[in-house]
């Protein structure tokens, strides 16, 4: 059983818990910078005070996480992914992702 707890837990909780699309958990909740990241076997949960709990997954995911995730020049997701012309987009403290027609990619501020 892993640890997940206060604004990931309701965030998770929100989107149906372990039956909804991010699946079970693959650990507990980490602490980082200032926030912390859950990881499910769907998707994670990023928060921190100053953004709130967002989803991030999928190519967007991946492309967050190659760039150091929240730790990175990024830093933590702002918005949940929402859909844009042609494809989709996360945005973040300190730019954005998109994922259009299989294309994923990264913009810093």
């Amino acid at each position: 059983e892993y640890a997940i707890s206060g604004a990931i837990l309701d965030k998770y909780n929100e989107t149906g818990g372990a039956a909804g699309p991010l699946g079970p958990p693959t650990g507990s909740q980490e602490s980082i910078d200032d926030g912390s990241v859950g990881v499910f076997e769907n998707g994670m949960i990023a928060w921190s005070p100053d953004t709130g709990a967002h989803i991030v997954w999928g190519e967007i995911r991946v492309a967050w996480e190659a760039a150091g995730g929240a730790a990175g020049e990024l830093g933590f997701p702002i918005t949940d992914e929402h859909p844009i012309d042609g494809g989709l987009q996360s945005d973040f403290e300190m730019g954005h992702i998109t994922y259009i027609d299989g294309v994923t990619q990264v913009v810093g501020s």
